[in-house]
């Protein structure tokens, strides 16, 4: 019985994996190369990139009163020509992973709280020199633009290759 119940849960995985994010369309989208480099939190960057794999922000990006916001990423690996969505973000889900579950324990990144809907517009441009640290972009007081603190760090588990918060050991 449990064999069953097991299979059965590995085929549902397995068809949300196909049938959610993974039919994503990223023909719009520009595209960031990851590197090493910028790949901080957890040592696991040969086990995520094995077999010649390469990881890719896609985002989309528009203008804010004169600013550049982005408004959705989503981190893709790259293996054979075949592209393999581990999660990702934007203002309408929040933070989330391959299966597009949220991730997010934090309440400063609670896509119901008054900060989320009314403040924030996007997501910093600094992403791009440091993709593991996301920071938004938000209205203050007097309605003035500014890159909000970090809000969320992110890592990318080598068992399951899906996007998930990244806390210190």
């Amino acid at each position: 019985m449990k064999r069953i119940l097991l299979f059965i849960a590995c085929m549902v995985f397995s068809i949300l994996r196909i049938f959610g994010l993974q039919n994503t369309d990223l023909s719009e989208f520009k595209r960031h190369e990851v590197t090493s480099q910028e790949y901080k939190f957890s040592d696991n960057w040969e086990k995520i990139t094995k077999d010649d794999a390469k990881l890719y922000l896609y985002y989309k990006t528009f203008d804010f009163n004169g600013e550049c916001v982005i408004s959705n990423v989503y981190y893709v690996l790259e293996r054979n020509n075949l592209k393999n969505i581990l999660g990702g973000f934007n203002l309408q889900k929040g933070f989330f992973n391959s299966t597009e579950k949220s991730i997010s324990r934090r309440k400063s990144v609670d896509v119901n709280s008054d900060f989320w809907k009314s403040k924030l517009k996007g997501f910093s441009m600094s992403i791009l020199e440091n993709p593991f640290l996301v920071s938004g972009m938000a209205l203050d007081s007097k309605n003035v633009l500014y890159e909000t603190e970090v809000m969320e760090m992110l890592e990318i588990d080598p068992n399951t290759l899906e996007l998930k918060e990244w806390y210190p050991q």
